[in-house]
């Protein structure tokens, strides 16, 4: 159980700095930032977190 919440926890911390990483280099317009920060990248987390929670318990 502690190594799905620390996968979880990894991927959080890993999409904070993507996102992080967008805003400053990425010269995309504000819309398109916006709904990455809010809609793409919180979703990436919510299923890469399952699936690894899957893997996890398979093991």
């Amino acid at each position: 159980m502690w190594l799905e919440r620390l996968g979880v926890l990894a991927l959080i911390a890993a999409a904070i700095y993507a996102c992080r990483w967008m805003w400053l280099n990425e010269p995309m317009p504000d819309a398109v930032m916006w709904g990455f920060s809010i809609c793409i990248l919180p979703l990436a987390v919510l299923m890469l977190g399952e699936k690894w929670g899957r893997f996890i318990q398979k093991l």
